[in-house]
């Protein structure tokens, strides 16, 4: 349910691009931040990655740090771009990085957890999750992420109260309402899934991609 690649379980969001920049030119900025050059490249950089093109945003990223290897931006971005290219344990070294600059860089805890769930590190990724609300509980993608963490460790009880959560902080949020519904299904509520399926359906989630999800979980099931 991810938006670029199927996965076995609920989806994981990481923090979107818009989001980051509006925290480029906030706190944690020194002068050299500010120069032209870089805020240039980090523009760059965040137009390949969505246009799918990781391995530029790599080298554009790369380029940010070799000027300034102070910028915790520049090694959050560089890690999704690595990440998107399936280089996890250098994506987790990038926001290692980022967080050593800056240890409460929601932004980065969120995608550090994003990539040790996926690497099934889900203890960890839960605890760079619980951090992140730690320091911001009104982010609703941190929430979402920390539910998937927990149904991939079986815990559905917990998948569906973090899905709550993240949907009371952004009642549109699609996906919450999706994992949430997925939740259910694996708790054997699926007629209080329905609701939370048509209601991700009504924000523009796939019905299609709703529908065959819970058949595979059904056929598991049975």
């Amino acid at each position: 349910l991810d938006e670029e690649e199927e996965e076995s379980g609920p989806s994981i969001q990481t923090v979107s691009l818009d989001e980051e920049e509006n925290n480029i030119n906030k706190s944690f900025v020194s002068p050299v931040e500010n120069d032209q050059i870089v805020t240039d490249l980090l523009k760059d950089g965040r137009s390949c990655i969505r246009e799918f093109r990781y391995v530029d945003a790599i080298e554009l990223f790369t380029k940010v740090l070799d000027i300034n290897p102070g910028l915790s931006q520049g090694y959050n971005f560089r890690g999704i771009a690595r990440r998107k290219i399936g280089e996890i344990d250098l994506a987790i070294e990038d926001y290692n990085m980022a967080l050593h600059l800056n240890e409460n860089y929601v932004e980065a805890l969120n995608n550090r957890g994003v990539a040790l769930d996926k690497k099934g590190d889900h203890d960890l990724a839960i605890s760079d999750f619980t951090k992140a609300i730690d320091i911001d509980s009104n982010n609703a993608h941190t929430y979402n992420n920390r539910a998937t963490a927990y149904s991939n460790r079986g815990e559905y009880n917990l998948t569906l109260e973090d899905c709550t959560r993240a949907i009371q902080v952004d009642n549109k949020m699609a996906d919450a309402y999706v994992n949430r519904g997925v939740a259910k299904v694996l708790l054997g509520l699926i007629d209080d899934a329905e609701s939370d399926f048509e209601s991700a359906s009504n924000l523009g989630f796939d019905r299609n991609i709703i529908d065959s999800k819970v058949a595979d979980l059904k056929n598991k099931n049975a």
